[in-house]
């Protein structure tokens, strides 16, 4: 099994990484490195000297000039004197960025760290690959610090309005991407697809799909349209900022002497509805999604949905029951379960936006009381 380090596991795209690697669990044993690490050149050390690769995404965004250019090019250093300690010179996959080119203390900053790596590898013999990465964008991002995507979600979650201070052309990509094409660099996936591709949007047109989703979705709870693969990738950053609000959303009933009725989802898009049946007792999930969109509407039972997010220990549950009907939405990266905690079989309405392709089910298998390690 090889063992596989990641520096800036709390970060970001650390947190989109380790997501993404539980997909690899039976054949990756994955280290983690953060900022303590960092600051501690025992552990540091002890980090490397277990480590057959290592991807490197720990960065500095934002701050001082001085501090961004510096910060980016002395994470490399630390790395490389660790490794120089340690006796051991793992392969590294170093996450850039396109911006590595420009005259910008973050350019500079990850160009010279680039440089580093590179020339350190090569000395020892080991492997070093540069992945460039364009403008990233996706749940656990920081408003006003990992991108604008992060600072709209944010601001249209608490009812704000974006403003855009410069329209400017972004070439943008999901984080999960950046981690496919991280994978294959580390030589984890052997998949023939082709990767990802950046998609080129301006920063107008963000603001725009975005408030489109916030309106129909968080004042109505309705789905918005979702054509493309970004309009979902937003759709998902949207929903993830507006937790716990966005998961739970009432249903108006209406009742005469033949029963009662109701829509448990309005939508404009492809998309897949099935019904699953639960005996007493019975637990089904306990699993998460990267990118599926999912509702469920308990139409007769009594259920208990439990949602944890990955890498935390927090559990919401979510009571359901056909009398008071009620839809709830399954965010991404949150293992889930559902629960019949009635005495009757449980029967429940289940929604996703796309058609399940057994080659690529998007369903990692997470328990939901058992926190994950890496």
């Amino acid at each position: 099994m090889t063992t596989l380090g990641l520096t800036g596991a709390g970060g970001f795209l650390g947190m989109h990484m380790r997501s993404s690697l539980l997909s690899f669990c039976d054949e990756v044993d994955v280290r983690l490195a953060d900022r303590s690490t960092f600051a501690d050149p025992a552990r540091l050390d002890a980090f490397v000297g277990k480590c057959d690769a290592i991807v490197h995404v720990a960065g500095v965004n934002r701050g001082d000039d001085r501090d961004v250019e510096a910060g980016n090019t002395g994470l490399a250093h630390e790395l490389v004197a660790a490794m120089r300690r340690s006796g051991r010179f793992p392969d590294v996959v170093y996450a850039n960025s396109i911006q590595a080119d420009r005259d910008t203390p973050y350019g500079r900053g990850k160009a010279r760290a680039a440089e580093v790596l590179a020339s350190e590898t090569a000395a020892a013999g080991a492997g070093f690959v540069d992945v460039r990465l364009p403008n990233l964008f996706g749940e656990w991002g920081r408003p006003y610090y990992n991108s604008v995507v992060a600072t709209f979600t944010h601001q249209l979650a608490r009812g704000e309005t974006p403003t855009v201070h410069e329209d400017r052309e972004l070439l943008l990509m999901h984080a999960q991407d950046a981690c496919v094409i991280l994978a294959r660099a580390a030589r984890l996936s052997r998949s023939d697809v082709p990767p990802p591709e950046p998609v080129r949007v301006s920063v107008r047109e963000l603001r725009e799909v975005l408030s489109t989703q916030a309106r129909t979705y968080l004042a109505r709870g309705q789905m918005p349209a979702l054509r493309t693969r970004l309009e979902v990738d937003l759709f998902n950053t949207l929903r993830f900022a507006a937790l716990p609000g966005s998961v739970r959303h009432g249903i108006v009933t209406h009742a005469d002497r033949r029963g009662i009725f109701f829509e448990a989802l309005r939508h404009d898009c492809a998309g897949q509805v099935s019904v699953s049946t639960t005996m007493p007792g019975v637990v089904r999930g306990d699993h998460f999604h990267h990118r599926k969109v999912e509702r469920f509407v308990v139409v007769s039972g009594r259920a208990r949905i439990r949602i944890r997010q990955l890498f935390s220990t927090a559990v919401w549950e979510i009571g359901v029951d056909s009398g008071e009907p009620a839809a709830v939405d399954i965010p991404t990266l949150h293992p889930h379960a559902l629960i019949n905690v009635g005495t009757d079989e449980l029967v429940t309405l289940i929604w996703s936006n796309d058609q399940f392709d057994p080659d690529t089910p998007d369903t990692i298998s997470a328990p939901v009381d058992t926190v994950e390690a890496g």
